[in-house]
């Protein structure tokens, strides 16, 4: 009979399958008879839980374990009067590498452990372990009798799985840290006082004269299209930075942010850069602010005629249109 015990467990209790654990599925006879208990025995608890009399083994329905790490089993007994002197708990459906810290083992994951040691048990599965199995609790006398059963469903999973899902949370969390911190920096830069400005536009004699186009600088002639008279006094690294702070004022642009937007532009537009103060009239610009949809920032034609007049002077000689629609002529 115990032959044949050993052999449905076995098959019930593989392992692996392709690498991977089979659910185990522990019946309460195969439990029985490895605990070495009658029939007899078995058909009297029967009895005993059907009339209600029978104490209560209580597991946690459910118990998630990390391999290498210890698992409380959290086993308890309820009964309206004492268990018997002796009483131990039998587990079985374990994975034949754990190990409780109580009792002893049994064959084939199985465990024998006193009552008394229920409060403090925990259970270590060795790293690798890794799967769902059914574990079947069984409370009985030191006479082989069986006074209460449980079962319970034991997933282990390994940690190295679990710490990399952490790891990526933790790597996610600090580069959005990271990009909040770099655009306050960025914002933070974009609205300090400028220490250096470029030369401003000559001053008119009379002031009070309607600024014309025919009254700017000739603007100067080059075959190249893309260059102007000023981005090409820049040294490039000048240059390179006057460019970067216009790619973040057109970001704000796009983003309906002007304030700001305004502030990126106007440190590039007085370092010279024809683009910058072009598009910096641009966030000015009555008509380009209704274009873009722009609501509650007041336009003002008055700087947007003084940037886009700085912007023909550096050689954007789309200024021109634009400071005619403004009624410069």
């Amino acid at each position: 009979m115990s032959g044949r015990a050993r052999a449905t467990c076995g098959r019930d209790g593989a392992r692996k399958l392709d690498g991977r654990p089979r659910r185990r599925t522990w019946r309460l006879p195969a439990a029985l008879l490895l605990a070495g208990l009658s029939v007899a025995s078995a058909t009297a608890f029967a009895a005993d839980e059907k009339a209600g009399t029978a104490p209560k083994i209580v597991v946690p329905p459910l118990l998630n374990a990390a391999a290498a790490e210890p698992l409380d089993l959290d086993i308890r007994i309820e009964s309206s009067t004492p268990v018997p002197p002796g009483s131990l708990v039998l587990i079985a459906g374990l994975p034949e590498s754990a190990t409780l810290s109580a009792g002893r083992s049994l064959l084939l994951g199985s465990w024998r452990l006193p009552v008394s040691a229920l409060p403090s048990v925990t259970a270590s599965f060795p790293a690798g372990t890794d799967g769902t199995l059914q574990l079947t609790f069984v409370l009985m006398t030191d006479s082989n009798s069986v006074l209460a059963t449980a079962t319970s469903t034991l997933t282990v999973a390994e940690p190295a799985r679990r710490i990399e899902e952490a790891r990526k949370a933790e790597q996610a969390r600090k580069a959005e840290e990271a990009r909040k911190a770099e655009e306050a920096a960025r914002a933070q830069e974009a609205v300090r006082p400028v220490a250096t400005k470029a030369a401003e536009t000559p001053a008119r004699q009379n002031p009070t004269e309607p600024l014309t186009v025919s009254a700017l600088p000739e603007q100067r002639r080059d075959p190249e299209p893309a260059s102007t008279v000023a981005d090409r006094s820049m040294p490039p690294e000048q240059q390179a930075q006057a460019e970067r702070l216009v790619g973040h004022g057109e970001r704000y642009l796009a983003q309906g942010n002007i304030v700001v937007a305004r502030q990126y532009l106007l440190r590039a537009a007085q370092m010279g850069l024809a683009r910058a103060a072009f598009k910096l009239a641009e966030a000015y610009d009555p008509y380009e602010l209704a274009r873009l949809d722009i609501h509650g920032l007041s336009p003002d034609p008055a700087e947007a005629k003084n940037w886009y007049a700085r912007a023909f002077q550096f050689g954007a000689e789309e200024a021109k249109a634009r400071l005619a629609r403004l009624g410069v002529k």
